[in-house]
């Protein structure tokens, strides 16, 4: 029986982005910062598609988001008008198709989500770094 790819999404301000890719094998978790995403949501949408540039082809996937406008707008439920973010969606369905990937998107609470912790972790340390500083001076 094939191996299920977890993975889990976020991106938030500043364009952070994190996503944790677990299967029975393995957990990676990578986060990055994307300055030119200007919006939450965009953050939210390319956390996936950066995700699944570290999944194999032909895999079976399960992408757990907490973005609601994420699950449901790559479900085809809900319109996505705004441009860059259609723009975004395209290059996701892009390589989903290209690698031959069998999606499912699912929401999942923002409390459960590892991708989210990754990127909360960060603004911690941020904060506790620059009182340290301001602590200095």
């Amino acid at each position: 029986m094939a191996d299920v790819f977890h993975v889990y999404v976020d991106g938030g301000a500043r364009g952070r982005i994190a996503w944790v890719v677990s299967s029975s094998l393995k957990k990676i978790e990578n986060m990055t910062e994307i300055p030119e995403l200007k919006t939450g949501n965009q953050a939210e949408f390319y956390a996936v598609l950066r995700a699944l540039f570290d999944l194999p082809g032909s895999s079976i996937v399960e992408i757990h988001s907490d973005s609601q406008l994420v699950v449901n707008g790559m479900k085809g439920e809900w319109n996505i008008q705004n441009l860059p973010l259609r723009e975004i969606v395209q290059k996701i369905n892009g390589i989903i198709n290209k690698k031959r990937l069998y999606v499912n998107f699912s929401w999942i609470k923002r409390e459960d989500n590892p991708a989210g912790k990754l990127i909360a972790r960060e603004v911690n340390k941020e904060k506790w770094r620059r009182r340290w500083e301001n602590e200095r001076r």
